[in-house]
């Protein structure tokens, strides 16, 4: 006896579902209404990401939206060269961008002293590779031309974007109010540092003079952005050890510098 027949349920409420799936299914092929179903979701998805994709491109295609970051005035370049050697608790290298009332950001209303450039840092960047060209070519290292412009163009740009870099992802995970930008200006203006390094070893001066000279350059530089960094993060420890390793890993840069790149022995090659 099955189940029909012990009146376990009553089946009059199911005679009008083969109806109702025949309506549902028409003009669908039999066999084929999955196939169809993952199609189109496949089709939506494209062409959502496609809009998406688009509209990053067409932001960062955009050339507007970087031009308020080399639209600056020398004096405001000169300003944060001088306080890139300066080590002290507020600096214009890290200033807030505000907006007075009624003022639109869209519009780049914002003061140019209080945007963060990248005008500065990129020139920074080349006068940094010009100097590491120089001072190998001073000292007679036998390496190619193409060699040591590229080494030097690497060497400097590889240095400002990976510690930018290096610095975002560590203020972000110690909760420091950093923008991208701003951790990109300050530690290229940074380089102000390592240049005249630099430009002081490649001067000939006497050994004792000389690496006081770089040493003192070198702390004041890596003072003045671990300082602003430590400023920016709430909690004091977690400030400590922010600066101490922005300290650490731009001291220790600037005296490699002029260890292995502007004091080369003579008719010695890079390592």
């Amino acid at each position: 006896m099955d189940a029909r027949e012990r009146g376990w349920y009553d089946a009059s409420g199911l005679d009008g579902l083969p109806d109702m799936v025949n309506d549902a299914t028409e003009g669908f092929p039999a066999g084929s209404i999955s196939d169809q179903i993952a199609t189109q979701l496949a089709s939506n998805m494209y062409e959502s990401t496609k809009t998406q994709a688009r509209g990053v491109l067409d932001m960062y295609g955009n050339i507007d939206l970087i031009r308020p970051y080399f639209d600056v005035e020398p004096q405001h370049v000169l300003k944060r060269l001088a306080f890139s050697l300066v080590p002290r608790r507020s600096s214009p290298l890290v200033a807030e961008v505000t907006l007075g009332e009624g003022e639109s950001a869209a519009a780049g209303t914002a003061s140019a002293a209080d945007l963060p450039d990248l005008y500065g840092p990129l020139m920074l960047a080349f006068t940094l590779a010009s100097l590491l060209l120089m001072a190998l070519q001073l000292t007679d290292t036998h390496l190619s031309d193409g060699t040591l412009v590229g080494s030097s163009l690497f060497l400097s740009f590889s240095y400002w974007l990976l510690t930018a870099t290096l610095y975002s992802i560590i203020g972000f995970t110690l909760n420091a109010s950093l923008r991208w930008l701003h951790v990109l200006s300050v530690s290229g203006y940074s380089l102000f540092g390592p240049c005249l390094a630099v430009l002081v070893q490649s001067a000939g001066l006497s050994g004792a003079l000389e690496w006081t000279v770089i040493a003192a350059l070198a702390a004041l530089s890596a003072l003045s952005m671990g300082l602003l960094f430590m400023v920016k993060t709430p909690d004091r420890k977690h400030g400590l050890i922010f600066a101490g390793t922005v300290f650490l890993v731009h001291f220790s840069f600037t005296l490699w510098l002029c260890v292995y790149y502007a004091y080369v022995p003579q008719a010695n090659t890079l390592p």
